[in-house]
């Protein structure tokens, strides 16, 4: 589970599929091929890092009991603490398409992850 400190609190973070239906739900065109691009918009990495922590939490035990709010209210806008934050959000997403990987042994392949690798290949 990947943990970031936001406001002297620390919380989980997971990427999941309820995590990714609420990221959906308020990222207008939603792609995503394009996650990582959208976790580097300031309100939308936000979006992201609620709907994560939401899903982290709840599968550490525990409920989330601040809104979005509070956490665009608890990060500030420094350079550092926004790219710690980037990361934490991007190693919560590969740490489940790793998991998503691990089946590929077994004859799976799961094509999103495939597309996510060359668009970010391509990028960088």
């Amino acid at each position: 589970m990947i943990k970031v400190t936001i406001g002297k609190r620390e919380f989980s973070l997971a990427f999941t599929m309820d995590a990714l239906d609420r990221i959906e739900g308020v990222i207008p065109d939603f792609d995503l091929a394009k996650i990582s691009q959208y976790a580097k918009r300031s309100g939308f990495m936000v979006d992201i890092l609620y709907a994560m922590a939401q899903q982290g939490e709840l599968l550490e035990g525990r409920k989330l009991d601040v809104d979005r709010a509070w956490f665009g209210s608890h990060i500030p806008a420094s350079p550092k603490k926004i790219a710690e934050i980037q990361v934490a959000v991007f190693n919560a997403m590969t740490d489940a398409m790793k998991m998503e990987s691990e089946t590929e042994e077994t004859g799976e392949v799961d094509v999103v992850l495939e597309e996510i690798k060359k668009k970010e290949t391509r990028e960088n």
